[in-house]
């Protein structure tokens, strides 16, 4: 079994956070500590880890004592409340920050689909016939995998960033991967299908199954279709409803849920830097446009938040991690 394979499997086993498939995205560093692992980049020697540890329960605290104390000036990003707050126990003087929250959408609820745009939407799409086809990248021809490379471009060329974003979500890989679904999305022009975007799902575990996955990229072409992310997302969620799936992660909604009480404090000074550049992230990314979306949908949203030792300068930490995500 290889490397990668070996962590997918105990990301199989002992992860239950919607973005842990991100850990395995090229350029990543890892530490291992027996059966649990957790995953980095590294900016001016520093690691930025990235998410909750994937470690068997009694293995955590060793797993984050002996990390940090090789490297005693690491970042944490992205992590849940839940890690937060055993981590502010362990007594490693770290203070905490919001981040933002994740949507998760409980794919047995009723409610989730409830907004007027969401329903105006779907109405649109019928009238096209929209639809999504799985695509497999060992027998996609070369016309279509060339479309996909040109969507995806175009795409990117429409972004403040000009360019892919990763780390806190896995960029986007046009070939088939363990776990993940690509779909294609398409719809009806005259008598022709035309192929305008597609959609990447990574998988989503929860102590050792797999209840559903998070929509890690949703990309299209301009078209005449008004509301493509409400209706393809409700198309989506009512193709994993019917296969059996209880959960559709929706991704990361920046500064959500951002004044609400932890059971832990927050740093003031880390507060007003992250609220600070949190509206300007636009300029690298549609971020305030997308979590007006993704709040459409009624889910549970999962806190995420940021660690970085007590020592250590609010604003350098920031930026370190904005490198290794290549906003900057």
């Amino acid at each position: 079994m290889s490397e990668m394979s070996s962590r997918y499997e105990m990301i199989y086993k002992y992860s239950n956070d919607p973005n842990a498939y991100a850990l395995l995205q090229s350029e990543m560093d890892y530490f291992h500590h027996g059966d649990s692992f957790l995953a980095f980049r590294k900016s001016n020697n520093t690691p930025v880890v990235l998410n909750d540890p994937v470690a068997e329960p009694d293995k955590l605290e060793s797993l984050i004592r002996l990390f940090t104390g090789k490297e005693k000036k690491s970042i944490f990003v992205n992590i849940s409340q839940e890690f937060a707050s055993m981590l502010n126990g362990y007594g490693l003087e770290y203070r905490f920050c919001p981040y933002g929250t994740e949507n998760i959408i409980d794919l047995s609820s009723s409610t989730y689909m409830d907004s007027k745009k969401i329903k105006s939407a779907l109405k649109k799409a019928r009238k096209v016939d929209l639809k999504m086809n799985l695509i497999d990248f060992n027998s996609i021809s070369p016309e279509k995998l060339e479309l996909l490379k040109t969507i995806n471009q175009e795409f990117l060329d429409h972004t403040p960033s000009k360019k892919e974003i990763t780390f806190i979500s896995r960029g986007v890989e046009l070939k088939n991967l363990q776990g993940v679904k690509f779909y294609e999305l398409i719809y009806v022009e005259g008598e022709r299908n035309t192929t305008f975007g597609f959609i990447v799902l990574d998988p989503y575990f929860s102590n050792g199954d797999l209840t559903g996955y998070q929509l890690n990229a949703i990309r299209f072409r301009r078209t005449r279709i008004w509301g493509v992310y409400y209706s393809v997302v409700a198309l989506l969620a009512k193709m994993l409803k019917e296969e059996g799936f209880s959960s559709l992660s929706l991704g990361g909604l920046a500064l959500d849920m951002f004044d609400v009480p932890s059971p832990f404090p927050h740093d003031k000074k880390m507060v007003k830097r992250i609220t600070s550049l949190g509206k300007k992230a636009d300029k690298y990314y549609v971020v305030s446009n997308f979590t007006e979306m993704k709040l459409e949908f009624h889910g549970d949203r999962i806190r995420r938040y940021l660690a970085i030792p007590r020592d250590t300068s609010v604003s350098r930490s920031i930026f370190k991690f904005l490198r290794v995500s290549g906003m900057i």
